[in-house]
């Protein structure tokens, strides 16, 4: 944990056609450093949001389908775990 993570706000535009369930998105980050701080969030968040990290074969994504990407995956694994 030496550096500080970088935050790239997104705008309303951006956002607003998806859920409004947060994303949190983990680049550059240690498997240690991201459990710490998921550990961390879910201690003190009410609803539980959706992480991420980022890996380079996104890279080239553009945020907008990323997040897209996240929230149909999001739906699937809450279906199916609705179901089991």
């Amino acid at each position: 944990m030496n550096e500080t993570p970088e935050f790239v706000p997104l705008n309303e535009k951006d956002v607003s056609i998806y859920s409004s369930s947060p994303k949190i998105l983990f680049e550059g980050f240690s498997e240690k450093e991201v459990s710490f701080y998921i550990d961390l969030i879910l201690r003190v968040e009410k609803h539980r949001p959706i992480f991420a990290i980022i890996q380079e074969t996104v890279y080239d994504w553009t945020i907008r389908d990323y997040i897209k990407t996240l929230e149909e995956e999001h739906r699937l694994f809450t279906g199916l775990k609705e179901r089991t």
